[in-house]
């Protein structure tokens, strides 16, 4: 009965109307008292309820005496709440197509919102590198922690340091980063000494990737042209201070 039950609310009875229902379909026929007692449901619902199963062409009722007698139609007239339930549906659909319009500008007043991704642990940050060699753009800015990042990711050949070392080659790229071992000479790189900062960042392709090289790594993606922007006018008001 329960399986019973779950098949017809998927027409779009409620619970109680399914309940109701299907007392009437065992009984034959019935006052509404024995069809509440049988149902489970209060006398006073069931009353509310047959009659809109009656609306709904799914019971009938008749006098007897001075009672009034409820006996549910065929099960075939089921089919006919899907036909209700399908056109509803496509009145609420139709609904929406007109109103989207409205809803598109509301969206565009209060602007769009930057997408952020976040990401953990070091097969996350391996998303994050994947993200920026097979993003296109024309430019890759990054401010690099150097010991961190090889602390975390030691150089292996084939790794995502030489695919790194490609994408550089075809765009433009500069390369701020830090070292207790000192300078190295590197085109495109210039050295920012006694810093001790441990959070890479990458700008490309009108968005900005912050990785915490920390014991517990995490990291994420900003999707914003005007984030990504702004941290690349103060990446270029730091390169031309340093040597």
């Amino acid at each position: 009965m329960a399986n019973l039950e779950a098949e017809i609310k998927k027409l779009g009875l409620s619970e109680k109307e399914a309940k109701v229902y299907l007392a009437v379909l065992e009984l034959g026929q019935a006052p509404a008292a024995e069809i509440a007692v049988h149902s489970g449901v209060n006398r006073a619902t069931t009353y509310v309820i047959l009659e809109e199963l009656r609306r709904k062409g799914l019971a009938s009722s008749f006098e007897k005496g001075k009672k009034t007698i409820f006996a549910a139609e065929a099960p075939e007239r089921l089919s006919n709440l899907f036909e209700i339930e399908k056109k509803r549906l496509e009145e609420n659909f139709s609904d929406l197509k007109k109103i989207l319009p409205e809803l598109d500008k509301l969206y565009e007043i209060r602007g769009e919102r930057p997408k952020v991704r976040f990401f953990e642990g070091k097969d996350g940050i391996a998303s994050i590198r994947e993200d920026i060699l097979k993003t296109k753009t024309n430019y890759l800015y990054q401010f690099l922690p150097l010991d961190e990042s090889y602390r975390f990711f030691p150089s292996k050949s084939g790794g995502h340091r030489e695919k790194m070392g490609e994408k550089l080659r075809k765009v433009h790229q500069k390369t701020i980063y830090s070292t207790k071992k000192g300078r190295i000479s590197r085109p495109g790189w210039k050295f920012l000494p006694e810093q001790d900062f441990k959070t890479e960042i990458v700008i490309y392709g009108g968005k900005a990737a912050l990785v915490a090289h920390k014991e517990k790594l995490f990291g994420i993606i900003i999707e914003d042209p005007t984030i990504a922007g702004t941290l690349k006018v103060i990446f270029e008001t730091v390169w031309k201070f340093l040597k």
